[in-house]
């Protein structure tokens, strides 16, 4: 059973957003059924006036927009103000629609885009009749922005609807973004962008200047797509310019022409690293590795790694609440996330099998119709890993795709996994429905190992009423891909998941979602089945509570249970709060878990999250039967002080029955220049460990 609401709401959501610039609308735990009920979008494009006046551009249904680009002399100082003589000449966009209804938007909104020889420049106007309700709670550049008031301009640069570049900022000016693929964190690596925020009597402004050095577009590129949009964060609610339909449909994002672009920039980057640690009895250690990157004329890029270090990296804390099957873990290694989003299928390719490497190389991105994910890992004298994922777009709504992932060490046999899948979208009035159909094989040296996974899906998205998926998925005994994420084989299921979505707007409430699933399948140690129905209640004073009743039957041992959960200033990121409780039988023994979290504000810049996990449950030891309930605890305490959004000193203590980690560390992100981290303990050790390092790094 997840052990936080937001876990519990993730269950809901099996079927994934098509793109991720539509998980992005999606607040953590958001219900899947929020594609959108919309009307066709439209445009009437450029409404010539005075030369002193911008060029008008009103929302008209049913023709995505195309906007004539308009270049400007002389760039805005990026202070958040709209007095700037280029805002008088940029093209003017009114008329923004809210993604939920595609009704007109809350509060007024006017957006303002032109560019120069090495920027675009995107302004906004925030009309606000509560101006005292804005929210601007983040500080910190790349931290989540979902308790904040925010703007935002997704931009297509390959102009190919697929996979946008995005950059935000909150009403008090703090920045986000996203590069498609994925990327480290080192802004001077992802490249540097500018942003300001003001507060004026009836709402507030904001400015931000892109440059052309941060995109990947290919030579002779002349029109950008783009997508403006408004959060507000009192009413959960976007609205964006143009109105792009259900499910954040790029097919109708506005088509921004005539532009004279620079020569994409090329050429390598290279972040050097070094680092110093201190151990017990006077152990003194002293490394350094590099990453280089260089982008091709085509649009793709390429990365070499050299002795990376992880030990710096806060890993994910996993629950210790019950689960038959391995957890699946997200990844936060800087190589593994350069480029993650055209990596393989999990199934075959989990990043998270390759504890370390020595060296490591990566060729990735997208030209034309065609999307590359490659890297290869060598540990010196140990073990080396290729990874090959290839997808070709038919058409922005079909695509074919293969991969293959090969691992061989020198204790282990050669092991070759592959995947053949295809899938497409079926844009709707209301919302969109798709398939996908994937088949998986491996290959390993000696006997065993031979296997295959085949299995499909059918979904149906909207944004409020009934959305419903299904499909079935078979996979072999003997289907063992050595880097995949496959927690069980030999088994067979289908399934059927159903949700309704109900959006509120007046009232205390502001939506209401039931959620119902049946699974029935079968597997090497004896049939199953499993079905559950749940109610999520969220309200607009950020309150929810969530109610889950489950049963069903795994290997010949019945099981059930109820979970109840609720959340407090649940879109607040310094005082969010949640309960969970569930009750039950699991492997013919009584299950019980209960966990609850706190975060609270100690001052303007110091921050404390608390977490505490109790569970008593039996497990299946190593012949697969029950074992006698047993209890277990685990305790988090996270605190953080923001020195400035450069600068922080972070700790956090993890303490189970095994014993307790904790560690210190203070942080230096700068938009230009070294980066630093001072560590003292192991972040992720599973007890305190003495040693102190000081690692730097540099972009030259």
């Amino acid at each position: 059973m997840p052990s936080t609401l937001a876990a519990e709401r993730a269950v809901a959501e099996r079927v994934p957003r098509p793109r991720a610039c539509a998980a992005r609308l999606r607040r953590p735990g958001a219900i899947s059924t929020r594609a959108v009920v919309a009307c066709a979008a439209g445009v009437v494009v450029c409404l010539m006036g005075p030369p002193a006046r911008a060029a008008e551009v009103a929302l008209r249904p049913p023709v995505a927009p195309t906007v004539p680009a308009v270049r400007v002399e002389q760039p805005p100082k990026i202070d958040g103000r709209l007095d700037d003589a280029c805002w008088q000449v940029a093209t003017h966009l009114v008329g923004f629609w809210r993604m939920e209804n595609a009704a007109p938007e809350y509060e007024p909104t006017e957006a303002w885009i032109c560019y120069d020889r090495e920027n675009i420049y995107v302004a906004w106007y925030c009309h606000d009749s509560q101006p005292n309700r804005i929210v601007a709670q983040q500080k910190k550049r790349g931290g989540s922005l979902k308790a904040d008031d925010w703007v935002g301009v997704d931009l297509d640069v390959d102009f190919d609807k697929q996979s946008p570049y995005w950059f935000d900022v909150s009403a008090g000016g703090t920045q986000l973004d996203s590069i498609p693929g994925g990327g480290a964190a080192k802004i001077e690596w992802r490249g540097d962008w500018r942003a300001a925020a003001t507060r004026v009597a009836d709402g507030w402004q904001a400015e931000m200047a892109l440059p052309f050095s941060i995109f990947r577009y290919p030579r002779g590129q002349s029109t950008f797509g783009f997508v403006l949009i408004r959060r507000l964060a009192r009413e959960d609610d976007w609205s964006v310019w143009p109105s792009i339909g259900p499910g954040f449909e790029l097919t109708r994002e506005a088509a921004w022409t005539g532009l004279e672009l620079p020569p994409p920039k090329l050429g390598p980057a290279i972040m050097p690293y070094a680092l110093a640690e201190f151990g017990k009895a006077g152990q003194r250690d002293v490394t350094a590795g590099l990453d280089i990157k260089h982008r091709f004329p085509s649009g793709l890029q390429g990365m070499f790694c050299y002795n990376p270090d992880f030990r710096n990296i806060e890993d994910v804390v996993e629950t210790i609440d019950f689960t038959y099957v391995e957890r699946y873990l997200p990844e936060y290694r800087p190589f593994f996330l350069e480029g993650s989003g055209y990596h393989p299928y999990q199934r075959i390719f989990y990043s998270r099998r390759i504890p370390d490497f020595d060296a490591g190389v990566k060729l990735f991105g997208e030209t034309g119709r065609h999307r590359i994910g490659a890297l290869a890992t060598v540990g010196f004298g140990e073990a080396g890993n290729a990874v090959l994922g290839y997808q070709y777009n038919l058409t922005p709504f079909r695509y074919l795709s293969g991969s293959l992932v090969h691992h061989a060490t020198s204790d282990e046999p050669r092991n070759l996994a592959y995947d053949v899948a295809t899938g497409e979208r079926f844009p709707k009035p209301d919302g969109e429905s798709g398939y996908w159909v994937s088949w998986q094989g491996s290959r390993t040296e000696g006997p065993g190992g031979d296997g295959r996974h085949v299995g499909g899906g059918w979904r149906r998205d909207r944004q409020t009423g009934w959305s419903w998926d299904c499909g079935y998925e078979d996979t072999d005994a003997d289907f063992s891909p050595a880097l995949g994420y496959v927690p069980e084989t030999g088994r067979h299921l289908a399934w059927v998941n159903l949700g309704h979505r109900s959006r509120y707007q007046a009232g205390t409430m502001l939506e209401r979602v039931w959620f119902g699933h049946v699974e029935k399948g079968a597997a090497q140690t004896g049939r199953r089945w499993n079905a559950g129905l749940g109610h999520f209640l969220n309200r607009r004073d950020q309150k929810a509570l969530i109610v889950d009743l489950g049963a069903g039957s795994r290997d010949g041992f019945a099981e059930h249970t109820l979970s109840i959960g609720g959340e407090w200033c649940n879109r607040d990121i310094y005082r969010a709060g949640d309960v969970g409780f569930s009750y039950g039988r699991r492997l013919e023994h009584p299950y019980r878990y209960v966990s609850i979290s706190q975060a609270t504000q100690l001052g303007e810049r110091l921050s404390l999250q608390a977490r505490a996990e109790h569970v008593s449950a039996s497990r299946l030891d190593e012949q697969g039967q029950p074992t006698p309930p047993s209890s277990r605890r685990q305790y988090v305490l996270t605190l953080n002080y923001d020195i400035t959004w450069e600068k922080a000193v972070s700790a956090r203590l993890v303490h189970r029955e095994e014993g307790a980690n904790w560690y210190l560390a203070y942080r230096q992100k700068v938009r230009q220049g070294t980066d630093a981290w001072m560590i003292i303990g192991d972040p992720n050790a599973e007890q305190f460990t003495r040693r102190v390092a000081v690692k730097l790094v540099r972009v030259f």
